[in-house]
């Protein structure tokens, strides 16, 4: 298991934790993750 943590803002982060069978685990963070954060940043 890794776990990786993933700034939203100043006051919140996100805890992912990903099973060591998942290869492209970093793929995920940076193509699926990260966007959606910034899309959710760009609504408030």
């Amino acid at each position: 298991m890794s776990r990786s943590i993933i700034p939203i803002n100043e006051n919140y982060y996100l805890l992912l934790n990903v099973d060591f069978e998942e290869n492209n685990f970093d793929k995920i963070i940076m193509e699926k993750i990260i966007p959606l954060i910034e899309k959710e940043k760009e609504r408030e």
